[in-house]
């Protein structure tokens, strides 16, 4: 069984290289995201969707990392108030790390989708950070980074990338690697 894992294993990672080295993004995005315009009971969806819909095909792999750009905010108070958010049982929120400049990190197929999540605005049963109950009352000012990768991009390069965009950035919410 372990006769030759380690000549395996270096296949494997070197495998993994060439696809991660081959795999190159075709756009990157930002936009700048103001919690205080975010409501619950918003009539309509946050225009930003939309822009993100227009410039983010739904098949093409996204990584995406929400910064947080608040000048001197406090990162410990920002998990105070997402903790007490947490206690709310209809929601299923991501979990907590420890505090950091950059808020979440991940990878959708469907950027618009994933985004309308986080901001508060898609099925509660879905883990995200469901920003519009909890992240108004702080004023927050995020900016949203989005890489955009070609449709026939492997998905294990695009998690490789991913696995290391969160352990650099290291995120206050969310877990490392795939769902």
């Amino acid at each position: 069984m372990f006769k030759n894992l380690h000549y395996k294993t270096r296949q494997s990672i070197e495998s993994l290289a060439g696809l991660v080295s081959s795999t190159q993004p075709t756009a990157i995005h930002q936009w700048n995201i103001d919690t205080r315009q975010l409501n619950p009971l918003m009539k309509q969806i946050p225009p930003l969707i939309g822009q993100i819909a227009q410039l983010c095909p739904s098949e093409h792999l996204a990584l995406y990392c929400f910064e947080i750009i608040s000048p001197e905010m406090d990162s410990e108070e920002i998990l105070d108030v997402y903790a007490q958010a947490k206690e709310d049982k209809g929601r299923s929120y991501a979990r907590m790390n420890k505090a950091s400049q950059t808020l979440y990190v991940g990878s959708s197929r469907s950027l618009s989708k994933r985004i309308r999540e986080h901001l508060g605005f898609g099925f509660p049963r879905t883990y995200a950070i469901h920003l519009a109950y909890w992240a108004p009352k702080l004023a927050l000012q995020l900016r949203l980074h989005a890489t955009l990768y070609p449709v026939d991009s492997a998905p294990k390069a695009v998690q490789a990338l991913e696995d290391c965009l969160w352990e650099s950035l290291k995120p206050m919410l969310g877990r490392q690697g795939q769902r």
